[in-house]
């Protein structure tokens, strides 16, 4: 393993301030796509942005490139971050390969110490601009990609190659968590260099008010493997109104599926406030890495439903858990939140304490420093 423990600064080698390059989000920052591109931003581009953030308020120097959507600049700064945008292609399988070809292009004359790329197909790209360049290259995968639902046999091959020969080619490959790692290692047969930074969010952002609906959000990409169709039928038996905000290729078949319980409320910029607003909150996946949902859904004091896949809750402490693809056990823990308010408020408490972990400070203060190791 990666060994993280670092102490040193990049000023050991003469480099004043860390030069970080992000490759991999396809929309910077969130809300920049007014409906240029009709399948929406997930976790990962969440994850960027607060990480690139929080990394510009400790004077790390970092440059995200990302996709150009209309009416936007083709360079800009935010937030103390430099922007920097790229064509690309139209259509679920051009636009990521188009845009982290255009970034790979874009970032060639870039002067950075550090690359870091998030998913599969960003990592290819890094791992060659790393190559030619001579720096180091760090992976964040989000999640494992091979084998997810929503890919047929022969794009899964693809994937799954594609993760097999980036990911064993970084000096560092962080992990969300130890399950995503354990993970990468049944499917892969190796665990790569790596570490396990969990992500962070903005937690002043995420209070409870205190009347709140009783209510259960979902947040998160109609993707098949968020397994939002396991929680519609769940619902069935769930005498509660369903709250889902996202969108993603499953949309249609999604609220064909749906009952009359369940309101389909696009793409949100507002979770926050949905989450502060109503009690309950269900992830229902198949496969996670963490998602930034759940800790955002757990910092709002919400009683969560997850699925068993590894996450770092503890079952009737700080959320219910239940076996994945099983709408019955959906159903049971729901009503059984539903019917309880004891529960439900014990189970938020906990959540909201545990949540305190998850810090953008502590994020970025470790990547900061596996940044600078990485330069000694």
């Amino acid at each position: 393993m990666y060994d993280a423990r670092y102490g040193g600064r990049a000023s050991n080698r003469g480099i004043d301030v860390l030069r970080v390059l992000m490759l991999g989000s396809k929309e910077y920052p969130v809300g920049s796509n007014k409906g240029d591109d009709p399948i929406t931003s997930g976790g990962i581009e969440a994850y960027v942005e607060n990480l690139s953030e929080a990394l510009a308020k400790k004077r790390v120097s970092v440059t995200v490139v990302t996709r150009r959507f209309a009416g936007t600049k083709a360079e800009e700064w935010h937030n103390g971050v430099r922007i920097k945008r790229v064509p690309w292609m139209r259509g679920r399988m051009l636009r990521n390969p188009s845009f982290n070809l255009h970034s790979l292009m874009r970032a060639w004359d870039e002067d950075f110490d550090v690359i870091h790329c998030h998913g599969a197909v960003a990592s290819l790209m890094g791992w060659f601009l790393a190559k030619t360049k001579g720096k180091p290259l760090v992976c964040t995968p989000h999640g494992v990609s091979k084998g997810q639902p929503q890919y047929g046999a022969a794009l899964n091959a693809s994937i799954g190659a594609t993760e097999r020969f980036a990911y064993k080619r970084a000096q560092c490959v962080v992990f969300l968590g130890e399950e995503e790692r354990r993970t990468f290692g049944m499917k892969f047969g190796f665990v790569p260099n790596s570490v396990i930074i969990p992500p962070g969010i903005r937690l002043s952002k995420y209070k409870p008010l205190k009347k709140r609906s009783l209510k259960i959000v979902f947040a998160g990409r109609l993707v098949a493997v968020k397994g939002v169709r396991y929680l519609l039928d769940a619902m069935k038996s769930v005498h509660a109104e369903l709250l889902v905000a996202g969108e993603g290729p499953e949309s249609e078949a999604l609220r064909r599926r749906a009952g009359t319980n369940v309101k389909f409320l696009g793409h949100r910029t507002d979770v926050a406030k949905l989450l502060a607003e109503n009690e309950i909150f269900v992830l229902p996946s198949l496969s996670e890495g963490l998602p930034v949902a759940l800790l955002e859904a757990m910092a709002s004091g919400c009683a969560c439903v997850v699925t068993d896949v590894g996450l770092p809750v503890e079952n009737n402490k700080n959320a219910l858990v239940v076996e994945p693809a099983n709408a019955s056990a959906l159903a049971f823990a729901l009503n059984r939140l539903l019917r309880d308010n004891k529960l439900r408020t014990k189970l938020g408490k906990n959540a909201r304490a545990a949540a305190q972990e998850y810090s953008l400070d502590s994020l970025a203060e470790r990547h900061k420093a596996l940044y600078a190791g990485m330069l000694l």
